[in-house]
């Protein structure tokens, strides 16, 4: 890990200019897209307006929900008391486990043909969510949700209302939904816009005030990653440095403070806000070989993603404040750095060294071992990388091949 200096390091009397330079420069050169149709309704209590939005859309609802803290916090009888109130009746399928199965979707779609469920809601964590955008396309479907991951393109969905309780993976804000496939063992995104966007997304912090610290922690990283991954990204806009770096800015603010007090209002809704930056942050900017590399891992291994991506995170840091410098000094001062003075290389390294003691401060300073990776893993785990995930590779910056990757893995162990 790089040392914390004590101090400033002069890089030259312009050293803090470079800094501050943006690497997206306008000189008639600039060329991206931007598309993100979600209606988002942020704010405390506004699951009350979900029967409202929802009946908009349709008049039988299946609402998929994880294994019980949505029902344990109230939120699920919240929830269903509005969707009632609006005239929606509603299905539950209930049981959503962290890394949700392309074989519990289908189990969800066939629940949802059989219910004549014209529209899909997302109550939970991320699982939840990304399992009910996979049940709104196979619903319309007549072939196994997995098929429309890896190659073909759905001819629609049933409308999807995002209601998340966690500030972690910004999905209310995206088209992705991450879904396993047991037998392969491979763990994939099924991205089909416009139909794997939600119609709407309510975003209530009060539905967090639940969450316990370890999940506040492993979740609020999550957060961190995708902001920084989408921002350092070859995909990278205008818009997606904007939203990454308000995720980062709250991230800093709020995380431990939401991890210490999970009653503390303000922190809440920060992360509420970061988590759904964040969510926006990748719907343009994707994310990179971190996530490329955690996949696999959770894959096999049925762990926490957020984990995974602390566990891996520190060698791949290190990597970028080599080939990415300027971005990660950037990253240093949103992360509340002190970088005046600082060239661009070494406020990169300072990046470094506030992410890790960030990890070290909640506990998730973890290591592959911690998670059950072996050594005799890690060449079907590099090889799952640049198959699996070679997107994410592809949206890197610098050059990875194989053997960068496997040192990336090694290192972490």
């Amino acid at each position: 890990m790089f040392p914390r200096m004590c101090g400033s390091l002069r890089g030259g009397s312009d050293a803090h200019d470079r800094l501050r330079r943006q690497e997206l420069l306008l000189g008639g050169n600039m060329k991206f897209e931007h598309y993100m149709p979600v209606r988002i309704l942020f704010g405390w209590g506004r699951l009350s307006e979900l029967g409202e939005v929802a009946s908009s859309f349709g008049r039988r609802a299946l609402v998929v929900v994880g294994r019980r803290s949505a029902r344990r916090s109230g939120a699920l009888d919240r929830a269903l008391d509005s969707l009632k109130r609006a005239g929606v009746d509603v299905e539950v399928f209930e049981g959503i486990p962290p890394n949700p199965t392309s074989t519990l979707v289908d189990e969800g779609a066939e629940e949802a043909k059989k219910k004549d469920c014209d529209i899909v809601v997302g109550l939970g964590g991320g699982s939840s969510v990304d399992c009910a955008k996979g049940i709104a396309v196979a619903a319309v479907e007549a072939r196994p949700v997995w098929n429309y991951v890896v190659s073909e393109h759905p001819s629609g969905a049933l409308p999807i209302i995002a209601v998340p309780t966690t500030s972690g993976t910004g999905t209310e804000a995206n088209p992705y939904a991450v879904l396993t496939e047991p037998n392969l063992k491979e763990k994939r995104a099924l991205n089909r816009p416009p139909f794997t966007y939600p119609k709407a997304s309510i975003v209530d912090p009060e539905l967090t005030l639940s969450l316990p610290p370890r999940g506040t922690a492993v979740t609020g990283m999550d957060v961190l990653f995708h902001a920084l991954e989408a921002f350092v990204g070859k995909r990278c806009n205008p818009f997606v440095e904007a939203v990454a770096e308000q995720a980062v800015r709250g991230v800093t603010k709020f995380l431990v403070r939401a991890v210490k007090d999970g009653s503390d209002r303000e922190a809440r809704e920060g992360m509420s806000l970061a988590s759904t930056a964040a969510g926006m942050a990748i719907n343009g900017g994707g994310t990179t070989a971190l996530h490329g590399m955690e996949h696999p891992v959770s894959a096999h291994l049925d762990v926490a993603h957020a984990e995974g991506l602390c566990a891996l995170s520190g060698p791949y840091l290190k990597y970028l404040a080599e080939v990415v410098p300027w971005k990660m000094a950037r990253v240093a001062e949103w992360l509340g750095e002190d970088v005046s003075g600082l060239s661009e290389e070494r406020a990169a390294e300072m990046a470094v060294v506030a992410i890790e003691e960030l990890k070290e401060g909640l506990g998730l300073n973890l290591r592959l071992r911690d998670l059950g990776v072996h050594e005799d893993m890690l060449e079907i785990l590099v090889s799952d990388t640049l198959s699996v995930m070679g997107h994410n590779v592809a949206n890197t910056p610098g050059e990875l091949d194989r053997g960068r990757i496997y040192e990336f893995f090694r290192e972490a162990m």
